[in-house]
This record gives structure tokens, C-alpha cells and sequence, in this order.
């Protein structure tokens, strides 16, 4: 395994269903360090499950995921929540927790049984919130935000585990046109870092603005990974999601547009 990668899949397959077909179907991949990637394809097409593949919450019918050159399975999950960390698409929180106390529990992974948070913690959540704009609701309960709010909570709280891989489902899903620029330019900083940042999306032009590296998936199968000028092409991306695709070059990055 390449020194340079955070994540190796190897002919991995997974179904819910043993009566079903497969969700993934013979996924062989590896995965960039220190590189923003996209797991890009239309919804459906087995992104989100990856994702919960490689964190542990589900495991491979067949194949092998390598974290960081070992094993996923030789993993505790202690040692899973200080290397990983996941931004699903939509979580509820119905109690009345705090925006900061939210983002506090990022720190647990470094917290042992009954240890309380330092002031290097508390630092670390106020930075957190900064850097997602929500320093003036940390006061606020979570279930009082707006879904876009909700979501850069959730960030937050992924900033402040401070993992060495960052997941992050459909990131941008809720936000408005002002938070999804913040939220790519934080996943393009965090590499900076030395993070590595992977996340799904059905949109190629997000996938563009920020990305070193992407994977096309199409009906539970890898249909190309690479660079982004080798895999966000008109062909490329017409047949990941079955239109025609047109690509055009704007200011040196490609503009994607379906008919």
C-alpha cells in the first residue's frame, strides 16, 4: 500500500440483504492523504453507504477497507474516533443542548471515563465555532437553529474531534450560497492541516471548486477515480449520471453543465 494513502478499498462488496442485490459491488480504490476527495455520483449510487463502510458502522459482505496501512478490523473504536471523523447528511437532536455544549462532545474520543473538558478544550470548541460562524449562537440550542445552522454545528463538532480524516456526507446539502463557500473553503483548509477530507456529493461543480481527487460512482460501482481533469469530463460524467454532460474550462478549474 502506497505510503501516500489514507484509505484502500479492496474488492469490497456490501448488502443489506442477503436475498437482495449488492449496494456495492467490487469496490477497489485507494484514497489520497493530505487531499480533499469527492465521492461523486447520483443519489442512489452507494456514496453514503461507503461512507458508513469506512467509519465501521457497517461491514464489508466481502472485500477489505485498509485505514491508514492497517486493517479497518484490527481498529478499536477509540482509536476509529481519533482517526475518523463523520459529518452525516442529517442528524436529529431533539434535546435541549447547547450549540457549544453540542460542539464540546467532539472532545470525547480524547476525554477518559469521567475526565472533564480543560481549558484546551474549551479553546479548541471556541475555535471550532469560529471558524463555522456560529461563535454568536453558542448559546443557542441546537434544535432552535435552522437546518443550515443545524448542519454547521455539526461541522463544528467534527472540527473540534480533530481527526486525521474528515467524512462528511452531502456537506453542503442545507446551506445557502454564503455557508457552502464557507464549508468548501474549510474542507480546502483542513487539508492544509494535514487532514484528509472525503465527501459525497451529487453536484460536480462542488466537486470541482475544492477537490484534488475524485471517485465517480454510478449504481453501486466505481466508474472512474482519479484527478479531477481526468474524471470531470463531459464523457466521464455523461455516463455517471446517464445525461449528456457538457464541460467547459473557467478560470482554470471546470465548469459543469447538463442538458
Amino acid at each position: 500500500m502506497n505510503p501516500q494513502t489514507a484509505i484502500a478499498l479492496r474488492s469490497v462488496s456490501f448488502g443489506y440483504d442477503p436475498a437482495s442485490p449488492n449496494v456495492l459491488n467490487a469496490l477497489s480504490v485507494e484514497i489520497p492523504t493530505g487531499r480533499v476527495t469527492a465521492l461523486l455520483g447520483p443519489n442512489g449510487s452507494g456514496k453514503t453507504t461507503l461512507l458508513h463502510l469506512i467509519l465501521g458502522l457497517l461491514l464489508p459482505t466481502q472485500g477489505e477497507i485498509v485505514l491508514a496501512g492497517r486493517p479497518a478490523c484490527q481498529y478499536s473504536r477509540r482509536e476509529v474516533s481519533h482517526l475518523l471523523g463523520l459529518v452525516p447528511q442529517q442528524e436529529q437532536v431533539v434535546f435541549d443542548i447547547s450549540v457549544a455544549d453540542y460542539v464540546l462532545l467532539g472532545r470525547a474520543p480524547h476525554l477518559g471515563l469521567l475526565q472533564l473538558p480543560s481549558q484546551a478544550d474549551t479553546a479548541i470548541v471556541l475555535e471550532a465555532l469560529a471558524a463555522t460562524g456560529l461563535t454568536r449562537f453558542r448559546d443557542r440550542t441546537v434544535p432552535s437553529l435552522s437546518g443550515g445552522e443545524r448542519q454547521l454545528a455539526t461541522i463544528a463538532r467534527a472540527l473540534a474531534q480533530r481527526p486525521g480524516i474528515f467524512l462528511l456526507d452531502e456537506p453542503t446539502s442545507h446551506l445557502d450560497i454564503g455557508n457552502r463557500r464557507r464549508v468548501l473553503e474549510l474542507m480546502h483548509g483542513l487539508v492544509s492541516d494535514s487532514g484528509t477530507v472525503i465527501f459525497t456529493t451529487n453536484d460536480p461543480n462542488s466537486a470541482a471548486a475544492i477537490c484534488h481527487h475524485v471517485i465517480l460512482m454510478r449504481e453501486g460501482r466505481i466508474l472512474a477515480a482519479g484527478s479531477v481533469s481526468d474524471t470531470l469530463t463531459g464523457p466521464a460524467l455523461s455516463a455517471t449520471y446517464g445525461v449528456e454532460v457538457e464541460v467547459i474550462d473557467f478560470r482554470g478549474r471546470p465548469l459543469v453543465v447538463m442538458h
